[in-house]
């Protein structure tokens, strides 16, 4: 009798494994691409991270810009991506998903307080010159817009009174 519950168990405890095996499988092939958003979020950061250094060699070759990990985890929405770059006493931050890209800046000694780049350039008193280009479209025009407002940004980066734009809100 002690052997035949013992056999019975050994059967059904590989029953269970092997229903276990086959739903891990299951599961792996046909939705941990979907529903694991980690290792999806890190795959389009690594892509948009590659794509970033294909066209905005510039920036790599002319400028030191690095690629950093970024300062805070961002919640997996759709496709949305940021990667995170050093660049002269600057943090760039690159965001792009559903049809959408910005670029926000921040001071390296200041890595939360984020300003869209183009609203920088467009409210510095520097960029007053005529011609100056003052937005950007995609990631193909950004270099010729950083490279035409470098001098402006490290200006307002290095301002004392750089803050959050959270910060400028008064409580009521």
């Amino acid at each position: 009798m002690a052997a035949l519950k013992k056999l019975s168990s050994a059967i059904i405890f590989s029953f269970i494994a092997a229903l276990r095996v086959l739903f891990v499988g299951i599961y792996r092939l046909l939705f941990s691409w979907w529903l694991d958003t980690k290792s999806y979020s890190q795959k389009l950061r690594n892509r948009f991270a590659a794509e970033i250094q294909e066209r905005l060699s510039c920036l790599f070759s002319d400028y030191g810009a690095r690629i950093i990990p970024n300062a805070e985890e961002y919640p997996q929405a759709f496709d949305y991506t940021a990667v995170t770059m050093a660049v002269d006493g600057m943090l760039l931050r690159f965001i792009r998903g559903r049809m959408d890209f910005r670029v926000d800046v921040a001071p390296a000694d200041k890595p939360a307080a984020w300003r869209e780049i183009s609203a920088v350039v467009k409210n510095s008193g520097l960029a007053d010159e005529q011609g100056r280009k003052i937005d950007y479209y995609g990631l193909n025009d950004f270099s010729r817009f950083f490279q035409a407002n470098f001098d402006v940004l490290r200006h307002e980066v290095t301002k004392p009174d750089w803050r959050a734009p959270r910060s400028w809100l008064v409580p009521i």
